[in-house]
Order: C-alpha cells, then structure tokens, then sequence
C-alpha cells in the first residue's frame, strides 16, 4: 500500500473514531461524563493509603469527610453547569426540563474495625436551585429533606484497604428486620481519592452558606 493510501486510510480511522465519541456524547452523555471521569481520575489522581479525620476523599461523584471519631458528612454536587445554556442543552439531550442544578449533601454515624470503615446515614439534604445564575449566587429555590430508616450498619464495610489504597463498595441491600440489613450482592466498586475540596460539617452548616430565594 503506497504512503498516500496509508495516510488516507489513517485520516479515515481517525475521523470515524472522532464520530464514534460525538454519537457517544450525544445519545448517552452520562456514561460518557462519568468515563472522562474515571480517566482522568486514573491519570491524575491521588489513591488514598490513609483515611483521617478532617480530610476530604473523592469517591467517583461523591465526596466525603470524617468530621470526628464518629460523624461524616458528604456531598455529591450537581450544579457544576458552566452556564444556563448548558442546563438548557443538557435538559435537550436528556428530553427532560426536571432537570435543575443541585447538591446532595448528606451526614450520619460511623465506625472503624481495623482498617475497615462502616458508614450509616442519618439524614440528607437535597439543595435545588433554579438556574445556573442562582448556584453562582448562593440562592436556592427549594431544600428538600431525605429521610433514612432508623436501621443498624450495613453488614459489610464501605471503606476496605485492597492492597495500599482504599476503595468504595457499593452493595444492594435488604431488610433483614426493622433494624438490619442483608447484603443481596455487590454493585460496583470505586477507587478512593484525596480531594482538596472544603466540606461543611454538617447540613445546618451547609445551608447557612445560601440563603432561600
């Protein structure tokens, strides 16, 4: 094959992978934001051999803090929209206008068995905010409370040391009695990061940062 057929042929795998990704972004854009995600979290990221209390872990869209020996506090932020008419496209794309920017931010109870950590929410805080202005302007529209089941810990750990770093398991559960659960299998499992991102230590101490519209 002579070297202008190479180049062609070359230019063509190119450009058909470029159009690959653009229909990937298109018709399933979040796998497609959470694979960048998890690239760039692969070559930029800090895997946590440690877990203290005061310092911030990044788990794929959440991130977490404990705040003492036996608080936590996280959050998983869905207002990071560059403007409104990126808010606009995405309710587009995802042929929905429920779509609003918003913070989960959520905090609760846990405990250490060696190197092992169990969590358990407490309560949770769902901030809405009706455009992308307002997020930039601390000024939500609606805060909704997400109440949990007075039940016991999980039966497995979230937090486990595999190797020298941490990860994050996320199980299906259910019920066992009114307060336990039964672990019914694993749903995935996250790489633990270091985040230098400041959280509040709780959710009366997030709120106090915005302000109602």
């Amino acid at each position: 094959m002579s070297k202008r057929k190479w180049l062609i042929t070359g230019v063509l795998i190119v450009f058909l992978l470029l159009l690959g990704v653009i229909a990937y972004w298109f018709f399933w854009p979040e796998e497609y934001y959470e694979e960048v995600h998890d690239l760039k979290q692969t070559f930029s990221g800090n895997p946590v051999k440690e877990m203290k209390i005061g310092e911030s872990y990044e788990v794929e869209d959440m991130v977490f803090q404990m705040v003492d020996e036996t608080h936590f506090v996280y959050t998983i932020d869905y207002s990071g929209y560059a403007n409104q008419k990126e808010l606009e496209d995405t309710r587009w794309i995802m042929e929905s206008e429920d779509i609003y920017p918003e913070i989960f931010v959520a905090e609760g109870e846990y405990y250490r068995k060696g190197e092992d950590i169990f969590i358990k929410e407490t309560r949770g805080m769902q901030i809405v905010f009706e455009t992308v202005a307002d997020v930039k302007e601390k000024k939500y529209a609606v805060a909704n409370e997400v109440s949990y089941a007075a039940t016991g810990y999980n039966p497995e750990p979230q937090f486990t040391k595999k190797g020298k770093h941490y990860v994050f398991d996320r199980y299906l559960l259910q019920m066992k009695s009114s307060d336990s659960f039964e672990k019914r299998g694993k749903l995935d499992r996250y790489p633990v990061y270091s985040s230098q991102e400041k959280l509040p230590e709780s959710i009366q101490q997030m709120l106090t940062s915005y302000r109602q519209k």
